[in-house]
């Protein structure tokens, strides 16, 4: 058998080539060639775009725990502060727009495995549609899009885990994908992965990635996250509780159109609610970003037994439960900031630096499921 070579590849990138020879029956010569890279030899390094509070940053560690940042790009303060909590030693780049590609040639000649984030969607999801706003990637904040593709171009990173709104159009999906694959012609995978898959919120989200991503249903059966695991006590959730006035308002009818039936809900008691139907009464119950703690709703459910999606804003039913753990009825109240971060993945506390709940909110509606982050880094590992 002859003996493994090596050959050094450009910027560090070794290949063993291990050529074996075996001889058949017929003194027939077969070559088996064998490939292996580097890329576990050293820590994962890896540049952080549009990173929030950092989300992607704390998949990427329970994947690869001895991953190197090369940088970080975020411009918001709180997100900053949360941020700069956690990974007090990453560098901020700042605006991508402003970040120079002489510090971007720096870090391509430093070396970069990995480019990691999630642009804005602003201009991109079906509630802009609906605003009246089809700009899409020209979107004042969705063009950012174009940013990331210089960064990129300049970093040329080995890989890519770029993350959107699965609501926008498929015009603007094709058009995100073709830039991608003109980048790295090898090839681009979009994938549509919804954090209902690992847990109680649904959330569904496109990625593209430089590899393929096992589809979840594809995975052996794991523990999955339950409400249970979610939940606040029911003796620490009076902060949260709505305001008589504010259920009263949600019961007023949401347009002018009939139905043959509609929800609304009355008083059992104090901060005990129910729901009664009203015929011919379209009520905002079910209407608005609310979920429900049970398996089987009385209402429009988003589905059955899930959390709808946390979001960033604010008003309406946005982030508001309907928690049943009570005998004659159910409580209507907010989530709460830990229970969100428990519906993200994020460890307990994780945003507690910020003083009040609606800003930590606002952060966590606005950044990834871990646990999904987790599950496609887990096929990156695996290359």
């Amino acid at each position: 058998m002859a003996q493994p070579r090596s050959l050094e590849l450009g910027r560090g990138l070794v290949i063993k080539i291990i050529r074996r020879v075996e001889f058949t029956d017929n003194c027939f010569q077969k070559i088996k060639l064998s490939l292996k890279t580097n890329m576990t030899d050293k820590p994962l390094r890896y540049l952080s775009l549009f990173s929030g509070i950092g989300g992607f940053e704390v998949a990427i560690h329970r994947v690869f725990p001895e991953a190197e940042c090369v940088g970080y790009s975020e411009v918001k303060p709180t997100a900053i502060k949360v941020y700069e909590h956690h990974f007090p030693r990453h560098t901020n780049l700042g605006d991508i727009s402003k970040i120079s590609d002489y510090r971007l040639q720096k870090i391509w000649r430093d070396g970069c495995d990995l480019v990691v984030g999630g642009f804005p969607c602003t201009n991109l999801t079906s509630l802009a549609r609906i605003a009246g706003d089809s700009r899409g990637l020209d979107g004042a904040e969705s063009c950012l899009f174009y940013q990331l593709i210089r960064v990129l171009r300049v970093v040329r990173p080995r890989h890519f885990v770029i993350e959107n709104n699965a609501s926008m159009s498929g015009r603007n999906r094709d058009l995100i994908t073709q830039c991608l694959n003109r980048v790295f012609q090898t090839g681009v995978h979009c994938t549509l992965l919804d954090a209902a898959s690992f847990g109680v919120q649904t959330r569904r989200r496109l990625f593209w990635t430089t590899f393929p991503v096992t589809p979840p249903s594809a995975l052996p059966r794991q523990a999955m996250q339950r409400w249970s695991d979610v939940l606040l006590p029911v003796n620490e959730i009076g902060p949260y509780l709505l305001s008589d006035n504010w259920v009263y308002n949600t019961n007023r009818v949401y347009n002018n159109q009939p139905r043959s039936q509609g929800h609304i809900a009355v008083k059992e008691g104090s901060k005990v609610w129910k729901f009664r139907n009203r015929r011919g009464h379209h009520s905002r119950w079910g209407k608005g970003m609310l979920s429900d703690t049970m398996q089987i709703q009385e209402y429009e459910s988003y589905p059955v037994g899930k959390s709808r999606p946390v979001v960033g804003s604010t008003g309406g039913t946005t982030n508001i439960l309907v928690d049943r753990r009570c005998d004659n009825g159910f409580y209507i109240r907010q989530l709460s900031p830990l229970e969100c971060e428990r519906l993200f993945h994020f460890p307990d506390d994780y945003t507690n630096i910020i003083t009040y709940k609606t800003p930590r909110t606002n952060l966590l509606g606005n950044s990834v499921v871990v646990k999904v982050v987790e599950h496609l880094l887990h096929d990156l590992d695996g290359l």
